[in-house]
């Protein structure tokens, strides 16, 4: 089955380091994943107290994964609760860099009518 492109997103306790970051890797890897790209996004506080932490340690991936296997990864983060307060995985969708913006093509057609009436 073709690979998806998918973006994680884990929020960690602050005592976790950056190292332990290789078990999600390993995750991922194991499920038949690609690890295309990790980002740091450091400590930030928390809207609100998730099990008693009030700040936590933002973690981001950009991932490609089989679709058959996403139910599989949330399960393996769910048991991870002590490493991993929250997460959110998305797909990565093309559509939304492909689309026109509205202004964009609201100009291309008033040149279109412009370019018909001056002809």
């Amino acid at each position: 089955m073709a690979l998806k492109a998918y973006e994680l997103l884990i929020i960690t306790p602050v005592g976790v380091d950056v190292a332990e970051k290789s078990k999600f890797d390993a995750i991922i890897e194991k499920l038949g994943g690609k690890v295309l790209n990790f980002v740091d996004l450091g400590r930030r506080a928390l809207a609100f107290a998730v099990n008693k932490q009030k700040e936590g340690g933002w973690l981001h991936w950009e991932l490609e994964l089989a679709p058959d296997q996403v139910a599989a990864l949330k399960k393996s983060l769910r048991l991870l609760n002590a490493e991993a307060l929250r997460f959110m995985l998305t797909l990565k969708s093309s559509r939304l860099k492909t689309r026109p913006r509205k202004r964009e093509r609201k100009r291309k057609k008033v040149a279109a009518v412009a370019s018909v009436v001056k002809n």
